[in-house]
């Protein structure tokens, strides 16, 4: 899978990560929540994709211009390779035959 984009910012006393190749967003009181969150999120999206006979993220537009002119403007770049390890990864792995999910997601801090 290639690189995902995503911009992470304050708003209202909450870190929001916002995807920009797929118009995904989640949020926490924790900044150093949000890849993994993120991570969780893409993976379902994937899931229920494929569960539905669909190519993952099919459909799903990219994310406002606002997000990706933050992304440019952002001060702070780091790259993470994410897995999940998770048991509902672990189910969904079993139960949809799909290979166990990583990305590569570059994060930047607005």
């Amino acid at each position: 899978m290639p690189a995902i984009r995503v911009v992470i910012f304050e708003s209202r006393r909450r870190w929001i990560a916002q995807c920009l190749d797929y118009d995904l967003c989640t949020s926490s009181a924790e900044r150093e929540r949000l890849p993994r969150q993120i991570l969780a999120q893409l993976r379902a999206q994937i899931a229920l994709d494929l569960k539905q006979g669909l190519e993952p993220f099919h459909g799903l537009s990219s994310a406002p211009k606002r997000y990706w002119e933050m992304y440019r403007q952002a001060t702070c770049n780091e790259v993470l390779r994410l897995e999940d390890e998770s048991l509902l990864s672990r189910i969904l792995t079993v139960l949809l035959q799909i290979d166990r999910f990583s990305a590569e997601v570059s994060l930047a801090l607005a």
